[in-house]
């Protein structure tokens, strides 16, 4: 009987353990909330300011801390209980408030939705969280090799730093970088007081966020085939394509060129940010076809001068034989074709007649028609050799100006394109 009566005090034992178990959280609430306003501001002593902690993990938490000096109790009297969680609506909350944003805040979960934590000694910890959508000022000179800078300023809407100091809780959270275009880095802080009257100032926490574009896409989809299709067009307008010296494929060449070219560039513009300087990636296409179009022009006037040469019998200048490095030849083709003269012709006829009429007379007349025809031989070939020497000069002083001009344009080409993106390639 005395053992029952043991079991029997020890469940009620238990019993009331597991009541004051479960009913001290709700003893504790009772306590902190029975004279508990929200109206005020949770201090004993009006003068004192309440520090008020705020830290911002990308991208969609808010994390502020402070201390409400009404929302204490004493763990030893409720069964060991050193923190709650209540309503946000029961509670007096800081007014935060992000000042740089113009645009709506979508909340994830609402304000009166939150709950935060309150630990014995007053200190409360509240997550908001909400998406916020900032306008940063884009700075797209050096497009698509460009950092921007976002910067979020929070301060409280009310209170001067009299009666609310913020202050910037140490520590982030490690950043997941999930966007496609853009690499985020960690954000920076900065405290500073600003004054919207003379005797009161007010604080505010300023976060710096610095996001890099990845230029990928940039480099091998436009930058890339842009500098390779120029590359190639500047070598095809000035490499040798026969011995005749013809151009009239390089004129087309060119052309394509630049047609690709327009169609890169209208690709660029639809991809570059819209802003009153031209951005690195522009002035890198338009430089790309106005080395094109210069080339083809060059290419065009020595067309057309070569033909001028050749088609009037212009004789080689000394002085641009000297500039581009060039001699006289001596040699010549094969020998060229060399038909003898009518009047040659119209003499052996006449030789023929003069056989039958005068034969005395036969051996001083055909040996005046040959050497006249002989001479008139020799006459043909040395015009012949200079018209094929002058050709073939003039064949050898352009090959040698487009040889230097081909060197000029790729140099300056790749001196361009290495000033130009050296070291953002190497950042």
């Amino acid at each position: 009987m005395l053992v029952n009566w043991q079991y029997l005090f020890l469940i009620h034992l238990l019993a009331f353990v597991i009541q004051k178990g479960e009913t001290s959280e709700r003893d504790v609430v009772t306590h902190i909330f029975e004279n508990y306003d929200k109206r005020i501001r949770p201090v004993r002593n009006d003068s004192q300011a309440t520090l008020v902690k705020i830290g911002m993990n990308i991208i969609s938490v808010l994390d502020v801390g402070w201390h409400d000096d009404f929302l204490t109790w004493d763990p030893a009297k409720f069964n060991g209980t050193t923190s709650i969680i209540v309503p946000a609506d029961l509670i007096w909350t800081p007014d935060v408030t992000v000042t740089s944003t113009v645009l709506d805040t979508e909340y994830i979960v609402e304000k009166k939705d939150l709950n935060p934590e309150i630990k014995f000694t007053g200190d409360v910890r509240l997550n908001f969280a909400y998406v916020l959508s900032n306008r940063c000022e884009m700075k797209t000179d050096n497009f698509p090799f460009d950092s921007q800078e976002c910067v979020f300023v929070m301060s409280s809407w009310s209170f001067a730093t009299n009666r609310i100091v913020l202050e910037h809780i140490g520590g982030q959270r490690r950043i997941q970088n999930l966007n496609a275009e853009w690499d985020v880095f960690p954000y920076t802080n900065e405290t500073t007081d600003y004054y919207l009257e003379p005797e009161n100032p007010r604080r505010r926490i300023i976060y710096r966020m610095k996001i890099k574009r990845k230029s990928s896409y940039y480099v091998w989809v436009i930058i890339a085939p842009t500098f390779i299709i120029s590359a190639l067009s500047i070598a095809g307008m000035f490499a040798p394509f026969n011995s005749t010296g013809d151009r009239e494929e390089k004129v087309s060449l060119g052309l394509t060129t630049l047609l690709t070219l327009a169609v890169i560039l209208s690709l660029v513009t639809g991809e570059m940010p819209r802003s009153t300087n031209l951005p690195l990636l522009g002035r890198f296409v338009l430089f790309e076809i106005s080395i094109c179009v210069v080339s083809v022009a060059l290419s065009i006037c020595t067309m057309f001068l070569h033909q001028r040469a050749t088609t009037r019998q212009w004789a080689v200048p000394r002085w641009l034989l000297y500039i581009v490095q060039c001699k006289r030849s001596d040699r010549i083709n094969d020998g060229p074709e060399i038909k003898l003269p009518k009047s040659g012709l119209d003499s052996n006829r006449k030789c023929s007649e003069w056989l039958k009429k005068d034969a005395e007379n036969i051996a001083s007349v055909c040996f005046e028609q040959f050497s006249q025809v002989i001479a008139d031989i020799k006459q043909l070939l040395v015009e012949n050799k200079e018209a094929e020497d002058r050709k073939t000069l003039w064949l050898l002083v352009f090959d040698r100006i487009d040889l230097t001009l081909f060197f000029v344009f790729q140099t300056v080409h790749i001196i361009y394109f290495s000033v130009t993106f050296a070291f953002d390639f190497q950042s």
